[in-house]
């Protein structure tokens, strides 16, 4: 079966490949520079498609099905912390600001709204 692998990067460059039934690997070059999220889609087969996020360091989450997440082993700090939704959107024009305590937790809450 044809499949076709089409990241649509807008910082990165994009990839637009075939992958015939005989091609079980397709190595791509790496990623320059932090990006997301970036639609990936198999122009062959419509309902086949995904979001990536390339980010520079190991803090992301992808959330469970009541919508909660947790990041592990973060260090105290100040941050920036960030959501996308495929259906809502981002608030990384207006990241909310939180602190991180040396052992502590934090609980920050969200309320996003459909597009």
């Amino acid at each position: 079966i044809m499949h076709n692998v089409h990241i649509f990067s807008k910082i990165n460059k994009p990839v637009n490949k075939a992958q015939p039934k005989a091609r079980r690997k397709m190595p791509l070059k790496a990623v320059q520079k932090a990006e997301g999220p970036v639609e990936v889609k198999c122009d062959v087969h419509g309902w086949m498609s995904a979001w990536i996020s390339y980010v520079p360091h190991p803090y992301f989450a992808v959330t469970n099905e009541k919508g909660e997440f947790t990041l592990e082993d973060v260090p105290a700090g100040e941050y920036k912390l960030g959501y996308w939704h495929e259906a809502c959107g981002t608030n990384s024009k207006a990241p909310v600001a939180v602190t991180v305590e040396a052992g502590g937790t934090i609980t920050q809450d969200f309320t996003l709204k459909m597009k």
